[in-house]
């Protein structure tokens, strides 16, 4: 469900409600033309906007639950777009160009989990896929990719990976 779907869908269920929107908006503490906007699928609601929609249409717990994980989920996903952007990387990719780091005999990426989303960072090795993701308890952690090994006359000297890819994975 996209967000012109979930506004059409509120929509709906104000209808069926058979409140007014002037109504339901009072109750919900935002602007008629607020309400408007998200039913008509202008603006992308807040999971806050959601819920005191669903509270003041006094809709059951399933359907409540069900349209607030639709909410969630669509939130997560312009905020990993929106820090995506943010970061510009997906100017360098574009261009077909990857952002390479190097550094002598190892590389050390900060990884991070956006506290209030489900969005999480995941650094992946361009060469072999070897990827590092954040602690449990979503603290930020050291990584290095030793992960491509050679010998350059130089007993136990390991190649390191200098080209990573910043993945934003939702969910």
């Amino acid at each position: 469900m996209n967000q012109a779907e979930l506004g059409a869908a509120l929509r709906a269920l104000r209808q069926a409600s058979g409140k007014e929107a002037k109504a339901v908006a009072r109750s919900a503490v935002m602007s008629t033309a607020k309400l408007s906007k998200i039913e008509n699928g202008r603006v992308a609601p807040a999971t806050a906007d959601v819920e005191r929609i669903l509270t003041a249409l006094d809709v059951s717990p399933e359907i409540k639950a069900e349209y607030l994980a639709v909410a969630r989920a669509q939130a997560t996903e312009a905020t990993a777009w929106r820090l995506f952007r943010r970061m510009g990387y997906h100017k360098k990719r574009a261009r077909g160009r990857v952002m390479p780091r190097a550094v002598l005999r190892y590389v050390t990426h900060r990884i991070t989990q956006h506290p209030d989303t489900d969005v999480t960072f995941e650094a992946e090795c361009l060469r072999c896929g070897w990827s590092a993701t954040p602690s449990e308890d979503g603290s930020a952690v050291d990584i290095e990719c030793m992960g491509h090994t050679g010998r350059t006359g130089h007993e136990g000297f390991r190649r390191v990976c200098t080209s990573f890819a910043l993945v934003v994975r939702a969910g």
